[in-house]
């Protein structure tokens, strides 16, 4: 792992410096007034990269969306319960955190989840019934 990051950590920085340099040298071949343009172009490109990520991996705000879908999808006979990919989960996320994550339609449903609990107050949870307002 540490060779993997000190490689990363010298890619970063030969890879900053030749932005920077070249940057420098852009700067004084473009007009002033076209700075705010390629400014705007910049931030929509690292918006768009960020949006291109798909991480395996759960943080609160995916596990609100998947958790959303599974209870909006749940069925009692279980044949159509929908869990989402890393890709669907990608493109529901928001990069700046929606206020109304709780629900799809924009409406907010009471939601108590808490991350990190024991196996038995989900068990416990689950006991009381899905549809019965345990859990919604």
């Amino acid at each position: 792992m540490a060779d993997l990051h000190a490689k990363e950590g010298s890619q970063e920085t030969i890879v900053g410096l030749v932005g920077m340099i070249f940057g420098s040298v852009f700067l004084h071949v473009i007009p002033a007034e076209n700075f705010l343009f390629f400014t705007i172009l910049h931030l929509l490109c690292n918006y768009r990269g960020i949006r291109a990520v798909v991480m395996p991996t759960l943080n609160t705000q995916r596990s609100f969306l998947i958790i959303r879908e599974y209870l909006d999808t749940f069925n009692n006979d279980n044949k159509s319960t929908h869990i989402l990919t890393p890709r669907e989960v990608a493109n529901l996320e928001h990069i700046f955190w929606a206020k109304n994550y709780y629900s799809a339609n924009g409406k907010r449903k009471k939601i108590n989840i808490q991350m990190g609990v024991s196996l038995d107050a989900v068990v416990e949870s689950w006991a009381e019934g899905v549809g019965s307002g345990a859990l919604e």
